[in-house]
């Protein structure tokens, strides 16, 4: 199975503000900066997240993609279960109810399952030709997003609408070690060996606190880019929170 990670990105925002007279005569604004994320998507699988404010799977992906009556013949986003360590597969089905095609799971519709910010998932494409996808949403304004890092694999995303170095996010409180089998590691796809870039968790003593490595290098000049998702095993025998502060 060939995996593929988001190919081109772009983002862009800008600022609306809509106008509420209040009860008192007043004029009170609302303003929300809303962006746009494009995204190529190709056939298989790939790796992509919600860099907005939580979105429905239609919001995020769109209903542009192949449908059918069943999940081996449509296109799927994959969304991986912390609790259960399962993947939970939804597919793109033509709703004549309402006329166009809705993400479904088994016999129930998508239409209140939400990706949240920082959390990733597979999505999956049945065409053979490269699509573009462009997502709109609420960018997050939030001082700090906090999500809930549990023991085990995870498919996570840095929480905010622009690019941040590895060793950046505040991803260092966990388990680390002298090898990747022993500590926390980031697991990021490569499109261009196709394969995985496993980074671990290891002291480093002229610095004084833990930092990402991958073999022999320090990860201190490593992106992770905005919409782009990776992997998150944790070592730790509970679950604690990750907090990132907004950039």
């Amino acid at each position: 199975m060939r995996l593929h990670k988001q190919l081109t990105l772009a983002v862009a925002t800008f600022v609306t503000s809509s106008f509420i007279l209040s009860a008192m005569g007043e004029s009170v604004y609302s303003v929300n900066v809303v962006g746009f994320q494009k995204q190529d998507v190709v056939e298989n699988l790939q790796i992509h997240s919600n860099p907005f404010e939580a979105m429905t799977i239609r919001e995020l992906v769109g209903n542009s993609g192949v449908y059918g009556t069943a999940q081996d013949v449509a296109d799927n986003v994959i969304i991986y279960d912390t609790v259960q360590q399962e993947y939970l597969v939804y597919y793109l089905r033509s709703h004549s109810s309402i006329g166009y095609p809705e993400w479904r799971r088994l016999t129930e519709w998508a239409t209140i399952v939400y990706i949240q910010p920082g959390q990733s998932f597979f999505y999956r494409s049945r065409l053979a030709e490269v699509r573009t996808n462009i997502a709109a949403g609420d960018v997050v304004l939030s001082t700090a997003i906090t999500n809930v890092i549990t023991p085990g694999l995870q498919l996570i995303s840095y929480p905010f609408s622009t690019r941040t170095r590895m060793s950046d996010m505040n991803l260092k409180n966990g388990v680390y070690g002298t090898a990747p089998d022993v500590a926390d590691n980031i697991i990021v796809y490569d499109p261009d060996a196709q394969d995985y870039l496993v980074y671990y968790l290891r002291s480093h003593s002229s610095i004084g606190y833990p930092e990402w490595r991958r073999l022999t290098e320090w990860a201190t000049n490593v992106y992770i880019e905005a919409g782009n998702g990776f992997w998150f095993r944790s070592r730790s025998e509970s679950t604690y929170e990750w907090v990132e502060e907004t950039p």
